[in-house]
């Protein structure tokens, strides 16, 4: 099981039951809600993001004042950096320049990776953020809201589906 997959059954355990039954049409809404969101978030971000959190006790020994939502905005940040990086990165290995110009930057894709990570980011079991029941509804939600309004706005801002 890759750390992606298990991020998101992690992150799917974490929501409540109720959640589940006032969140979605189905028990499976928001687990699939989910699933579309880490489509648009870069699997290293996630990698990151999730091992960061699980050593978090030993990361505070080091930097101190590091908590889990310094570890959230931390990655948030590095999501369209990363983009970026993957962007330029295949364009150089099929020998293109790394930089096509303002216009050929995938403004959409740093954009919805960005919007998913924050909203995904806040399903997770150790997310500093929506912790209490009624937190983990809004997380639920936002999830649901969020894949919905991505799904729906990349053939618009995305329509090469590049």
């Amino acid at each position: 099981m890759t750390v992606l997959a298990l991020a998101t059954e992690a992150a799917n355990n974490s929501m409540s039951t109720q959640v589940r039954g006032a969140a979605a049409e189905s028990p499976d809404a928001s687990a699939s809600a989910l699933e579309k969101l880490m489509k648009y978030i870069p699997a290293d971000v996630v990698t990151l993001y999730v091992a960061a959190l699980g050593t978090l006790p030993t990361i505070q020994k080091v930097i101190h004042g590091a908590d889990a939502k310094w570890v959230y905005w931390i990655a948030a940040a590095a999501t369209p950096i990363v983009l970026v990086i993957v962007f330029v990165g295949k364009r150089r290995v099929a020998n293109e320049s790394a930089f096509p110009g303002i216009s050929g930057i995938p403004w959409w894709g740093m954009v919805s990776a960005t919007t998913a990570f924050l909203i995904w980011g806040c399903t997770v079991p150790s997310s500093a953020y929506l912790t209490s029941d009624a937190g983990k509804v809004v997380a639920g939600f936002g999830a649901i809201l969020g894949s919905t309004a991505l799904s729906l706005l990349e053939p618009v801002f995305n329509p090469k589906g590049a």
